[in-house]
């Protein structure tokens, strides 16, 4: 029996009060993060099916989701990780607030980005820098063109999803946790440009039209400037 017959079967025995599955059923929690309309969009199927049996949606879909929604695709929307992997959309949100910048982000993903085939979600904690640190062939590759930051991030990412996760690569790494201090008077030996900007995502933002050349110059400068005064970690 396909997960949609079996919905609905369970949508129907969930109309009686007096079944006891009906009862296990409504004690289900939903998936973490579940949103509806996310659900709707990511599974064509489920609107569908509804619709044609005249199903209240809302119902149906969450009733589904309780049930058989770990056999479909859903993937809880991350506003950073759809603009890091559709950058042309940073002009558009670039003076918006986080709240305002989250929901343009949702809803051009709900109405444009899901049926034009863009990408849109990374594994939790999927970093580009470290990426790129982790895998030095991809960076030295990447590297090479000398682009701006927001391209080269964007690059590293969509490479993991399209090679290195079918090629099991790596994306994290276990760091120690290293802060700035006043006393530091010259880089430390230990210090990585690309830790410092994975650590600190408000220069990623400020450098994100920068050369990667200009990058590196400018990212050493700020770590000794004020990054050590203002102990962030590198």
């Amino acid at each position: 029996m396909c997960a949609l017959q079996e919905g609905r079967n369970l949508y129907i025995a969930s109309s009686s009060p007096h079944d006891a599955r009906a009862q296990e059923l409504a004690a289900c929690a939903l998936p973490d993060g579940f949103d509806l309309e996310l659900y709707l969009v990511q599974n064509p199927e489920v609107t569908a099916y509804a619709k044609a049996h005249l199903y209240d949606l809302s119902a149906f879909a969450q009733l589904h989701a309780k049930t058989r929604g770990g056999n479909l695709n859903y993937h809880v929307f991350v506003a950073d990780d759809y603009l890091l992997l559709n950058p042309d959309l940073g002009p558009s949100v670039s003076e918006l607030c986080d709240k305002k910048k989250y929901s343009f982000l949702k809803y051009h993903y709900v109405n444009h980005g899901f049926y034009e085939g863009r990408l849109a979600h990374l594994p939790q904690g999927f970093n580009p820098l470290i990426y790129l640190m982790m895998n030095p062939d991809i960076e030295n590759h990447f590297l090479q063109n000398d682009e701006p930051l927001e391209n080269l991030l964007s690059r590293a990412a969509h490479h993991y999803l399209k090679h290195g996760m079918i090629e099991q690569r790596l994306y994290q790494k276990n760091v120690p946790e290293r802060y700035g201090h006043a006393q530091i008077i010259s880089t430390p030996d230990d210090f990585d440009i690309r830790l410092y900007l994975a650590f600190n995502p408000d220069l990623m933002r400020a450098y994100s039209q920068e050369p990667w050349s200009t990058c590196r110059k400018l990212a050493t400068a700020h770590f000794l400037d004020f990054g050590k005064q203002e102990k962030r970690r590198y």
